[in-house]
């Protein structure tokens, strides 16, 4: 029997970024990848075979509409009896983070959550993960033991790689009872999202505590107009002050635009772990020791309320010519 490694996540686009990655590992050890799709409707599944599954596990079921963590991973660890997969990868949503503990727990097996790298280490027979410690000021390098191994990965950590059309098997699963859960939604109140996600966003303009009122945070919207990117602060703004819904940093949203503009923001080490996957990150503080600086690819010491509106300036007069 071939060994498989599996991936799953609740998002589609995240199960591709994860089939991209498994399948690479897979494809050394000459194992194969699937993907677990649990939903109250499956449509279109076969387009995964593209992103690198040889397999697709399919349960449909109306009572899979909304996601909870304590029946799907119910599932999963029955899954997981029946097929005994190596692996399973789970995307570290808030739910999938969750299901992935619930799965290790009952199966008493070895989970490392938050890995910005997986790989196979065919000499010692495990599976060796990379996450950040110490806030993003150093990585870890961590073995799994347990078969299977139960990993989690924060999601764009991956690209998604769509290759050509190919073929694999599709298994419809139906002999699984899906149990009752012991927690009922009684409402749901959609978030509102300005723009696109933080962690989809090219741009970021970051507020920090440099901002005097929370109405001079017009300045960075019209600024993440003009770039067409997107408004983000940092935590004290949001849990603090409650100017912002969310927060970039550890603690918040994690992100990897390929330009990130912080604005009297210090740089606490939290903040630093949560942007160090930006591709350029350009920082304005009127305080030359700020530590945002010795992460800043571009830098510019000086008070927020001069170089912003500077800025602003220099970029309408250069829409405008």
């Amino acid at each position: 029997m071939v060994e498989e490694i599996w991936v799953f996540s609740e998002d589609i686009d995240l199960t591709q970024e994860l089939l991209s990655k498994a399948s690479e590992i897979a494809s050394k050890l000459n194992y194969k990848t699937a993907a677990i799709i649990l939903a109250s409707s499956i449509e279109n599944v076969s387009e995964l075979f593209q992103y690198g599954a040889d397999k697709i596990y399919t349960l449909e079921d109306e009572r899979l509409e909304k996601i909870i963590p304590e029946v799907h991973a119910d599932i999963l660890v029955k899954m997981i009896d029946k097929y005994t997969p190596i692996a399973i990868i789970i995307s570290s949503t808030k739910n999938g983070k969750d299901i992935a503990s619930k799965i290790a727990a009952r199966l008493k097996l070895g989970c490392v959550t938050e890995c910005i790298d997986v790989d196979y280490d065919i000499n010692m027979n495990v599976f060796k993960v990379k996450k950040t410690v110490y806030a993003g000021k150093a990585i870890a390098t961590e073995i799994i033991k347990s078969k299977p191994a139960v990993i989690t990965v924060p999601p764009r950590t991956f690209e998604a790689i769509k290759g050509e059309k190919r073929e694999g098997e599709i298994v419809k699963i139906s002999e699984i009872e899906i149990i009752s859960p012991r927690i009922k939604i009684v409402e749901e109140r959609e978030k509102e999202i300005r723009g696109v996600p933080l962690e989809e966003a090219e741009i970021l303009v970051v507020g920090g505590r440099g901002f005097k009122r929370k109405e001079d945070f017009k300045m960075l919207e019209e600024l993440a107009e003009l770039l067409k990117g997107q408004v983000s602060c940092s935590r004290p703004i949001s849990a603090d002050l409650k100017w912002l819904p969310d927060w970039v940093g550890l603690s918040g949203h994690k992100v990897k635009p390929k330009l990130y503009i912080g604005f009297g923001v210090s740089g606490a080490v939290q903040h630093l772990a949560g942007i160090q996957g930006s591709k350029i990150i350009v920082a304005v503080n009127k305080d030359p020791e700020a530590p945002i600086f010795k992460a800043a690819d571009y830098g510019i010491v000086g008070d927020l309320y001069e170089v912003l509106p500077a800025l602003i300036r220099a970029l309408r007069g250069r829409k405008s010519s």
